[in-house]
């Protein structure tokens, strides 16, 4: 992952489950934002035009149950477009977000701003020095 990209998962609030969610009703709102990855047939969509690099991963089980989903957002995509419309997305299925850092928020553009800027990751691009002093 770049410096970038911030990966965040989505997972149902309570006390909906995956279960609840129908994974080709998500599929489709997704293809409607992003195209699926060149590499894959899967549940996979990436943008990589040079500019951006956004992509999305759904792990779907062979009776078609959600098991995950997760996105990465290329913090240099000044339009937001893809954010907003990702957002938009885990607001439509009643979804939570969860950094890498365990930081849950709901999927909002203030509350995604203020875990971004709280996050580890942009503490090591803000200052790398901060980040790995252990004294």
């Amino acid at each position: 992952m770049a410096t970038y990209q911030f990966y965040t998962r989505a997972y149902p609030s309570s006390p909906k489950t995956w279960r609840d969610i129908s994974s080709q009703s998500l599929i489709k709102d997704i293809d409607n934002i992003i195209e699926r990855a060149s590499w894959t047939d899967f549940t996979s969509w990436k943008i990589e035009n040079g500019k951006v690099d956004h992509d999305v991963a759904l792990d779907v089980d062979d009776n078609g149950e959600i098991e995950e989903f997760a996105f990465r957002v290329d913090l240099r995509d000044d339009t937001k477009m893809f954010l907003k419309n990702i957002l938009s997305i885990c607001h439509k299925y009643d979804l939570q977000l969860i950094t890498i850092d365990s930081d849950s928020f709901n999927p909002t553009i203030e509350d995604y701003l203020l875990t971004v800027k709280a996050s580890t990751a942009h503490i090591f691009v803000a200052n790398p020095d901060k980040f790995f002093d252990t004294t």
